[in-house]
């Protein structure tokens, strides 16, 4: 009977040690999750770029080569600075690794055309030159607006895909506004390029 007894006390003391213990644990992977919540909580850079926008960068050195190619061409100053802010950040020497150059980040095929018909002579075009990069580059994207009705949006996303890709994209979503044909149908990379340009000038337009 008293191994009986002392058997019954054991069950009876044990269970709520183990329901102490089960408590216990509970309780540390809540406190483990809500750690990892609150880590998640804080974004990485990248993430805090996408939230907050990069900054606008400064243009001041370029801004007078950027200025009269804008008025040149006859295409919106603000939009001018903000594709080149995208392309190379304002450095006149950028080449990219699939061998566009310079400010607006030409190639060279389509800067000879250019010159061609601006009546510059093509051979040793010197890409690096911000004011004749920049002078080529606002006639290619003056053309491409008209090519796509005055749409920047589109404009913007032939400058960096190619006006054949977007027309390709049009064909596919021809019900759909410009905006959801890039993001339907665009390349991350061209979404995203797209709306940092038009972020930009409204920056810059501001200023």
């Amino acid at each position: 009977m008293v191994d009986a007894h002392r058997g019954e006390g054991e069950v009876r003391n044990g269970a709520p040690r183990r329901l102490f213990r089960m408590r216990a644990a509970v309780g540390l992977l809540g406190c483990a999750a809500l750690g990892y919540g609150l880590v998640r909580a804080v974004p990485l850079k990248s993430e805090m770029l996408d939230l907050l926008g990069d900054p606008a960068p400064d243009l001041s050195a370029v801004a007078g080569a950027l200025t009269s190619a804008s008025a040149e061409a006859g295409v919106d100053r603000s939009l001018l600075l903000a594709l080149a802010a995208v392309e190379s950040a304002g450095k006149a020497n950028v080449k990219s690794h699939a061998g566009a150059i310079g400010l607006l980040q030409l190639m060279p095929a389509t800067a000879m055309d250019l010159a061609k018909e601006l009546r510059i002579e093509p051979e040793g075009l010197d890409l690096e030159d911000p004011a004749l990069n920049a002078r080529l580059g606002a006639r290619y994207l003056a053309q491409l607006l008209s090519a796509f009705a005055g749409d920047e949006g589109l404009a913007l996303a032939a400058y960096n895909a190619g006006p054949r890709k977007v027309r390709d994209w049009l064909a596919r979503a021809a019900d759909a506004d410009s905006r959801t044909v890039i993001d339907r149908e665009g390349f991350a990379e061209t979404r995203r390029h797209v709306e940092r340009v038009l972020r930009f000038k409204a920056i810059y337009a501001a200023r």
